[in-house]
Formats: C-alpha cells, sequence, structure tokens
C-alpha cells in the first residue's frame, strides 16, 4: 500500500574541502539566561524568529542539518540581500542526493527570544521543500551543537539554556522549571558534526545500525540490517520530500523496541542510507534535551512515568 507524501528534512552537511561554505558555526551566540519560546507546530520544533530586523520568521530547529540555510526565493520576496559565493557548492540531502548552492544571506542579527547571533552566512538553498514546510530556514548543528536544548511537543515549547551550561546545570533547570519530573534516561552520541547513537540489536551481522538523531525528520527510519534483524512487519511504501528529491521507501511496523528504558511503538521507514534516522514520530513522545555541547540525549516520558507511579513500580 503506498502511503501519502511526508516531508522530510535530512542531514543537510557541506561538501568536504569546499571553500565556500563558511556558514554561522563562527558567528557568536549571546544568551546570558534561561528562555522560553513557544513551538508554532505540533509536527516539528520550528521557532519564529527576527532575521536581520524582519520578525516573524520560522525556521526549523534540525539537528539532521550540518548546516543552517535560508530558502533563496523567500529571501529574495522578503528583500534580503543575497550575495554570490566566489564557487558553487553542494550538499548531501535527502536520500544521499547533492544539493546545489553558490549565494548566502549573511545574518547581520538574528534573534529567537533572548538569543542573539551575530554575523556569518545563511546558504541560500533552492528547494520546494522548506516553503512546502512553511519555514523561511533551518538552524543546524552550526547553532545547536553549541547550544542546550529542551523540546517538549506535548507543550508547544522550547527551553534554551545560557550558553555554557554544563551536565549539573542541565539538571538543575529541569528541577527548577519542573520540566519533565522524574527518571530521566540519558543516551549520549557521537557528532559527526549531526548526533549519532548505536543501536544493540542482536543478530546483527558487522557493525552496530546507528541512527541519526533528526528533529527534522517526521517520521524515524531504521537501517536495512537492523529491520531484517528485528524481523519487522512490511506495511507497505510511502514517498518522501526532502531536500535532496522525492523517493519511495519501504514501511514497517515496530513494536516494543527498548529505547533506553522506554518501549517504543510505531511505523517506521527503511533508509536509503547506511544508517537511520531517530525523528519527531519518536522523539516527539517525550520531552528531551538535546546537550549540543555535551554530546547526550535526555528523554523524559510523561505517560510512561505516570503509569510506574499509578502501579508502585
Amino acid at each position: 500500500m503506498l502511503r501519502p507524501l511526508f516531508l522530510l528534512i535530512l542531514c543537510l552537511a557541506p561538501a568536504c574541502g569546499s571553500q565556500t561554505t563558511t556558514t554561522v558555526l563562527a558567528a557568536p551566540i549571546e544568551l546570558e539566561e534561561a528562555m522560553r519560546i513557544p513551538l508554532v507546530s505540533d509536527r516539528l520544533p520550528i521557532v519564529e524568529l527576527t532575521l536581520n530586523g524582519v520578525s516573524g520568521q520560522k525556521f526549523l530547529l534540525d539537528s539532521g542539518a550540518g548546516m543552517s540555510i535560508i530558502d533563496l526565493k523567500q529571501a529574495q520576496d522578503l528583500g534580503f540581500e543575497i550575495k554570490p559565493y566566489s564557487d558553487s557548492s553542494s550538499a548531501r540531502g535527502s536520500g544521499g542526493n547533492r544539493v546545489e548552492y553558490d549565494s548566502f544571506v549573511t545574518a547581520e542579527r538574528l534573534s529567537m527570544g533572548d538569543l542573539v547571533l551575530q554575523g556569518g552566512r545563511l546558504p541560500a538553498i533552492e528547494s520546494r521543500v522548506l516553503s512546502d514546510l512553511g519555514i523561511l530556514g533551518v538552524l543546524g548543528q552550526d547553532v545547536l551543537a553549541r547550544l542546550v536544548v529542551v523540546v517538549d511537543m506535548g507543550a508547544s515549547t522550547l527551553h534554551v539554556l545560557p550558553i555554557g551550561s554544563e551536565f549539573e546545570d542541565i539538571e538543575d533547570y529541569l528541577g527548577r522549571a519542573e520540566v519533565g519530573i522524574g527518571a530521566w534516561g540519558l543516551m549520549p552520541y557521537d557528532a559527526r558534526p549531526c548526533p549519532f547513537v548505536a543501536l544493540e540489536i542482536p543478530g546483527v551481522q558487522g557493525a552496530a545500525p546507528e541512527l541519526e538523531i533528526d528533529t527534522g525528520a517526521v517520521t524515524s527510519s531504521f537501517p536495512r540490517s537492523a529491520i531484517e534483524a528485528l524481523g519487522l512487519k512490511a506495511t507497505g511504501t510511502t514517498m518522501s520530500q526532502g531536500l535532496g528529491g522525492v523517493f519511495e521507501e519501504a514501511t514497517y511496523e515496530l513494536e516494543d523496541f527498548q529505547l533506553l528504558k522506554f518501549f517504543i511503538d510505531c511505523e517506521i521507514k527503511s533508509s536509503p542510507l547506511d544508517f537511520g534516522l531517530l525523528g519527531m514520530d519518536i522523539l516527539g513522545q517525550f520531552v528531551f534535551v538535546l546537550d549540543g555541547p555535551g554530546h547526550g540525549l535526555w528523554l523524559f516520558h510523561r505517560e510512561v512515568e505516570s503509569q510506574r507511579s499509578e502501579t508502585g513500580d
């Protein structure tokens, strides 16, 4: 059975050795106190920010994007100055395809609540997927890797902790702000620069399959080795749209899959790459913390904790 088209942003990363891919990585970020701002989508962590004096611009916080980007056509329509790189370059988009770009918008001042980023370049990408999502751009790992963010889809709230926050600061904030009161699970990840975690699945031949923690993916996917080892039941196919184009993927039923101490039930896809995605269909069930500097994913599940307290476990 063919499922409807859904949207996906996947692991946008600059090509190695390119001299034209300077992004906002070196741009300073200012944030002195913890802040809360609303999320404006119930599917993905999308926020409104002000860019170069133009307020109300929607950006996706995408941990699966190696770099921040802006939509070329929308940027032109808003009157932003589009500047050329000295040479064209490319990035890897959804499904491993290449996305070409040769221009950028300077983020003279980007503010998200009390957080301020000044300077740096936002590569201007020509792709329908951003406008289809209703967003102007993406904040990728060149920003997120320097922050500690708490995403609470259930409360439609994003928390961002002060620059320099460490493990104890995160614990203290979660308690003071009463965000996810109870036991949290912590999963260290490997930053490349996007965050990756290894799956512990019996019966997998060779290296342990990996998932990229991707807040820009609506649906999670597993690599073929994990699907075969788990013996997942096929449920059909779906069409996916991302920065690399539109492609068809097989879907499977995932039941009682253990992620830390939690058990997950959902439909996943077969990844076209050698790694899978931990997307928002799973992450959105939790209150979760992405600790960029500490390379850690924190998970809290309100329903699981409620059930445990009711049964006295």
